[in-house]
């Protein structure tokens, strides 16, 4: 036999390359027995631009060719493991820390919990080594790069109906009138001057009413209604940095908005009740997706949003106050007449305006 080891390092661009079908089942060799030995493996990740302390799934997959040319990348999780061409002996990371916790018959996926601070390379980098289990095949070592980077507002996305597949949406606060101040052009002194008037007479008149004025008119914020005793969290504008797994960075146009009774830090039922509420909106198309049933009012008769959790981990009033949390749910909207669902998961930070 002849003996070869090599070394695979996939990529974004490399997983990118295989637009293909990628069955769910288990790997059955007996399909591919003439093909296996060109067949590509790699290491697949749920998501290749990731934060820090997140877990991301990472799965071995198989790019193989049927006996009639067709193309296919399933997981490499095959039906019978001890007459499979390859077996998976070790995952560990090799650079940039957080955690790795392999798992299913035969290792075939692992998890990996990312750093909880952004590496000085900015990257975590995995690797599998799959060793062959018959005659006739290569040792093979597979790298995967994962990306971290910190933001205070990111969300993870699915709702294929709107052709929202698996994408990250980065949202990043920009200092409300104050940070508009800041950039705007110095060219006209006198004009600049009467600006900042204007600001500073704004500014005392929001501060009168117990507002800040710079996270009222900031658009990542949190306005409490002492009224209703319900906090509204709204988060607009963005950067949409992924898509499929994909890195993009491409500007985008979206609001989010998050609510839940009281002030005060802890865990919230979405459809509980109404107070306590998600959803996005597209302003651009007048798409949305939402969830706030209240169980003991509805008379909805299709099936509704399963609904999910929001947990306020800390809420800060006064000065410089601030809210902070993370958010799981599934939301519903419609597609004509048809109702849709997406999930939505992520963090968020935003400053208290009252």
């Amino acid at each position: 036999m002849k003996k070869v080891i090599f070394t695979l390092l996939s990529s974004i661009c490399f997983l990118n390359s295989f637009a293909q079908p990628h069955p769910s089942g288990q790997f059955n060799q007996d399909d591919y027995a003439a093909a296996l030995k060109a067949a590509t493996l790699s290491i697949s990740a749920d998501k290749y631009l990731a934060e820090t302390d997140e877990t991301v799934m990472l799965t071995i997959t198989i790019f193989v060719t049927d006996k009639d040319a067709n193309p296919f990348l399933y997981d490499y999780r095959p039906v019978n493991q001890d007459a499979a061409p390859w077996k998976i002996t070790q995952w560990k990371i090799v650079e940039g820390g957080g955690e790795l916790k392999p798992g299913g018959e035969g290792n075939y996926f692992a998890a990996l919990i990312t750093p909880k601070q952004v590496p000085a390379n900015k990257a975590v980098v995995v690797e599998a080594t799959i060793e062959p289990n018959q005659p006739g095949y290569a040792k093979v070592i597979l790298r995967q790069t994962i990306y971290i980077e910190n933001n205070d507002n990111a969300f993870y996305i699915n709702c294929p109906a709107y052709n929202i597949n698996q994408e990250k949406w980065v949202i990043k606060d920009n200092g409300g009138l104050n940070g508009l101040m800041q950039n705007i052009p110095g060219s006209n002194p006198q004009l600049n001057e009467q600006l900042q008037k204007a600001m500073q007479q704004a500014q005392q008149a929001a501060q009168q009413k117990g507002y800040n004025m710079d996270v009222l008119t900031s658009n990542c914020k949190a306005i409490y209604a002492s009224d209703a005793n319900v906090t509204t969290l709204t988060l607009n504008g963005g950067m949409l940095e992924q898509k499929e797994g994909v890195a993009i960075n491409t500007k985008n146009n979206f609001m989010l908005v998050f609510s839940f009774p009281g002030q005060v830090k802890g865990n919230f039922k979405i459809k509980s009740q109404k107070e306590i509420s998600a959803s996005f909106t597209l302003p651009l198309t007048g798409r949305a997706c939402g969830c706030a049933d209240d169980p003991s009012q509805t008379n909805d008769k299709h099936p509704t949003c399963t609904g999910g959790m929001l947990y306020i981990s800390e809420y800060k009033t006064g000065p410089g106050g601030f809210i902070k949390g993370t958010i799981y749910a599934n939301l519903e909207g419609a597609d004509g007449d048809h109702v849709i669902y997406a999930d939505i998961q992520g963090k968020f930070k935003v400053m208290l305006a009252n």
